[in-house]
């Protein structure tokens, strides 16, 4: 176990001293903040880390691994100290009343909070009850991650030998273009514990899970209030779903948590980065999250190229240099670049079609025999029933966003959440469009589109509530 909590702390320390770096000149950034995104920065650069050594064929030693996050967590701590961010300027949790947008006396505001904080305590104890206790138990998170996993801490390496037949982990690896860093994080934890422990090495799931709901925490905090923060915190951390994939080893939960960490630094962007430095700032933080997202998931990159998008319309709207695009595309070249660039070199593909990962459009192979090519507009009427009747693992969150969006549409249009609303549209229709023309199985079979609504129910989460609060003060 002492093995397990050092796998933990050494890329967590890493990631806050980052995050500490990257935030130094923020004057409401807290400890708390910190330590909730340098979460997943030091997982996201433990296992870029791990993924660059794999490339130059270093054996994945632990003391190798070690002594490079030892290294960069001095870079990041020397580069903290010399922009005078290493003591967090909003204290450890911030300042601001806990009431926020909600009138009432402090006694019951204070009940409240301690009732949301015991749920919380006792939530979190379940989860990491359940991932310290069961063992990888999905058939999907072993195909699809944790086999990859398990073969390269006892390759030791990523096997790039084209001609072994078990090249990159073919015969054990389902689909080898999923990208690496949940598998690439379980082979970290197995050289700490000392084997392939299947329970232990998937701890990062429930820490995903405590991430997420910290990320959602502060992006709402400063906006609308602590009390209103932690409710909303909870209701997403209380998705029945979300709290099955936290004690899970599939890699949609991670992908959650990066896409949630940029959209909130985009809309920081949005509101407060109208100046060249600070924008920049801002604006490199959104992409550095959203370029670990490729690097997390496939579907990663439809959230950074709708949130791209949504930046040149912002860029271009407010007349603002469009130099400001290097700080969105630089962090992905570094981060994303690599692997995307492997990807080509190695033809291992995006698709479900075999080892090869190939895309057959209009055509899914695990579709029902017998299916016949072309589009299958099938999919709306399950979406439809799937989101609005049978709605149990995300309880009733989309009909109520949709549903607030009908009353809110003139605030929505008038504020700077219609940025929001455009990537939030941008990526319902891109997953629309693969369902129609290449993964159909992904909605007959319901599992896949409720993984893929979970990667950005917290966005629509964080927009909920950021609309509700207005309409409520009847802003305009």
């Amino acid at each position: 176990m002492t093995g397990l909590i050092l796998s933990i702390l050494i890329p967590w320390v890493t990631g806050y001293l980052f995050a500490s770096w990257l935030l130094a000149r923020d004057e409401a950034s807290t400890l708390l903040e910190r330590l909730f995104l340098g979460l997943g920065l030091g997982f996201g650069i433990l296992s870029f880390e791990i993924f660059l050594l794999g490339l130059l064929g270093i054996s994945f030693a632990l003391v190798t691994i070690t002594v490079i996050q030892f290294l960069s967590a001095i870079i990041f701590l020397i580069l903290t100290v010399r922009a005078g961010g290493l003591l967090p300027k909003g204290g450890v949790f911030g300042c601001g009343g806990l009431s926020g947008s909600f009138a009432g006396g402090k006694a019951f505001i204070l009940i409240i909070t301690f009732g949301l904080l015991g749920l919380f305590a006792l939530k979190i104890g379940f989860v990491f009850y359940e991932s310290l206790l069961r063992p990888v138990y999905s058939f999907d998170s072993w195909t699809n991650w944790s086999a990859a996993a398990k073969f390269f801490y006892y390759e030791g390496g990523l096997m790039l030998d084209s001609s072994n037949e078990h090249f990159f982990g073919s015969g054990y690896r389902e689909f080898l273009g999923h990208p690496l860093q949940m598998p690439l994080l379980e082979v970290w934890s197995a050289l700490w514990v000392g084997s392939f422990h299947e329970a232990y090495v998937k701890i990062h799931s429930a820490l995903y899970y405590v991430g997420l709901a910290g990320v959602l925490f502060y992006g709402l905090k400063r906006r609308c209030g602590a009390l209103y923060a932690l409710l909303w915190s909870w209701f997403l951390a209380s998705l029945p779903l979300i709290v099955f994939h936290a004690t899970d080893a599939y890699s949609d939960l991670a992908l959650a948590y990066y896409t949630l960490a940029g959209i909130v630094f985009f809309y920081r962007f949005i509101e407060e980065g109208s100046g060249a430095k600070q924008g920049a700032k801002l604006l490199m933080i959104s992409a550095l999250f959203l370029a670990m997202a490729v690097f997390t998931k496939n579907e990663g990159l439809i959230f950074y190229i709708a949130a791209g998008i949504v930046v040149a319309l912002f860029i271009k709207a407010k007349g603002l240099s469009w130099r400001l695009l290097l700080s969105y595309v630089v962090p992905f070249i570094v981060i994303a670049g690599p692997w995307l660039i492997f990807k080509i070199a190695f033809d291992v593909g995006y698709g479900h079609s075999g080892a090869g990962s190939e895309m057959e459009w209009l055509s899914d192979p695990k579709y029902a025999e017998g299916a016949e090519r072309g589009l299958h507009f099938e999919v709306f009427w399950l979406i439809f029933k799937e989101y609005f009747f049978r709605h149990g693992g995300f309880n009733l969150i989309v009909p109520f966003w949709i549903v607030l969006s009908v009353f809110g549409i003139r605030t929505v249009v008038k504020s700077e959440l219609r940025y929001l609303y455009i990537f939030l549209l941008l990526v319902i229709g891109a997953f629309l469009f693969i369902y129609l023309t290449l993964e159909v199985t992904a909605v007959t079979q319901r599992t896949g589109l409720n993984r893929n609504l979970m990667t950005y129910i917290p966005v629509i989460t964080f927009t909920s509530a950021l609309l509700l609060v207005r309409v409520w003060a009847r802003k305009e």
